[in-house]
C-alpha cells in the first residue's frame, strides 16, 4: 500500500504539483491512504469527507452515504452517527437495482426504498404517502374474445373491431395485490363485464354493464385464486 503525508490544507488551498502528482499515481493503482484535512482517499478507492462518502470498492458497489463508508468488506461508521446509504447499481438483490437505507451508526441497515429493476416497480418499506394528486396512469385495452389484457392500474376497454357491445370474460396481467380501475371508451360501445365466466368474481355474482363513461368498476387480483375480485362499482349513467 502507497503511503503519502499531504500537509493539511484550507478549503482554498491547493496542492503543489508535487503533492498532486503523487495523489494521480496512487489513485491510479488504487492501493492508496491518505489523509488531508476533512478528506480521506482509502485503499479501496473510497472517498470521504464529513458528511458524505462515496464507496466502490470489492464489492462492486456505488454508493453515496452519509455518516458511514464501505472499506475492506465492511461498513465502517467513524462517528457512530445515523444515516442514510444510497446504492446504485448492486446490492445483494440485484446488480442494477437502486436502493435507499437507514442505518443507526452501528452496522443494523433497514431498507426503506427500492427501484426493481426486474420488476419494473418502486417498493417502499413502510407508509407511503402523497402530499398532490396520485396519478394511476391511464392505459387503453381492446377485449379479443371476451379477454382484456392490462398494463396499469386505470384502463378504458373498448370492444373488440369496434362493436356496439361487447363481453369481457377475463383480464390477463395481474399480479397479487394489484388494483384495477376500469371504464368504457365510448358512450356508443357497451362493455359488459361477466361474473364468473372467467377469473373476474363480482359481488352478487352480478354482471356490471358500463353503458356510459362515467361508469366505473374497481377489482384486486389474488394470486391464490388466479382472478381478479371486485371492491366496489358505480353506475354513474
Amino acid at each position: 500500500m502507497a503511503s503519502i503525508t499531504i500537509p493539511d490544507k484550507s478549503t482554498t488551498d491547493t496542492l503543489t504539483a508535487s503533492e498532486f502528482n503523487q495523489l494521480l499515481s496512487a489513485l491510479k493503482d488504487g492501493t492508496i491512504s491518505i489523509t488531508t484535512e476533512g478528506v480521506t482517499v482509502a485503499d479501496d478507492g473510497y472517498i470521504q469527507n464529513e458528511d458524505a462518502y462515496i464507496s466502490g470498492g470489492t464489492t462492486g458497489l456505488m454508493a453515496l452515504s452519509t455518516h458511514a463508508y464501505y472499506s475492506n468488506a465492511s461498513w465502517v461508521f467513524p462517528d457512530a452517527t445515523a444515516g442514510s446509504v444510497i446504492i446504485l447499481g448492486s446490492d445483494a438483490a440485484s446488480s442494477q437495482d437502486l436502493v435507499y437505507y437507514t442505518h443507526d451508526g452501528a452496522g443494523s441497515f433497514t431498507e426503506r426504498l427500492r427501484y426493481d429493476v426486474s420488476e419494473t416497480q418502486l417498493e417502499v418499506t413502510g407508509k407511503l404517502k402523497v402530499t398532490g394528486l396520485f396519478n394511476l396512469g391511464k392505459t387503453q385495452s381492446v377485449i379479443a374474445s371476451g379477454v382484456a389484457t392490462v398494463t396499469s392500474s386505470y384502463v378504458e376497454i373498448d370492444t373488440e373491431a369496434a362493436a356496439a357491445t361487447d363481453d369481457l370474460d377475463t383480464i390477463n396481467g395481474g399480479s397479487d395485490g394489484d388494483i384495477l380501475i376500469m371504464k368504457i371508451l365510448t358512450n356508443s360501445r357497451v362493455v359488459t363485464i361477466k361474473a364468473g365466466t372467467g377469473n373476474i368474481i363480482l359481488a352478487g355474482a352480478v354482471d356490471f354493464v358500463m353503458n356510459n363513461v362515467k361508469d366505473k368498476i374497481m377489482l384486486m387480483y389474488t394470486d391464490s385464486l388466479s382472478s381478479w375480485h371486485e371492491i366496489s362499482r358505480s353506475n354513474n349513467s
